[in-house]
């Protein structure tokens, strides 16, 4: 069974937000953004980033060429900079929060090749 063409939704596995983030979660709400604005947007965003890792993987050519593959899908797709708010929560850190991605300096792991 082979599952490298599909991702899980984070949104449906979401179990570290906890207490470590109600003060940026209470600053984005009174910006208008609810708690679930800010997991859908945190899924578009990571969710996003790992589908251009997967097409980069498979794509044809050695590593640098997957490397630019990548990082020209960031940069096409708009992973630079996020849309649905200012920064969202990193899912294995939530108190650390991002608001987009380097596409130029972007790399792969040599086991993600």
């Amino acid at each position: 069974d082979d599952d490298r063409g599909s991702f899980t939704s984070i949104v449906g596995s979401v179990s570290k937000l906890g207490s470590s983030i109600r003060a940026s979660i209470t600053d984005n709400t009174k910006k208008g953004h609810s708690m679930w604005d800010i997991l859908v947007a945190q899924d578009n965003f990571i969710s996003g980033i790992m589908q251009c890792q997967m097409e980069s993987r498979d794509s044809k050519g050695k590593r640098d060429a997957k490397e630019k593959h990548l990082r020209e899908l960031l940069s096409t797709r708009g992973f630079e900079r996020i849309r649905e708010s200012s920064s969202v929560p990193l899912p294995s850190a939530p108190y650390m929060r991002v608001n987009g991605v380097n596409s130029q300096s972007a790399r792969m792991f040599k086991s993600a090749l």
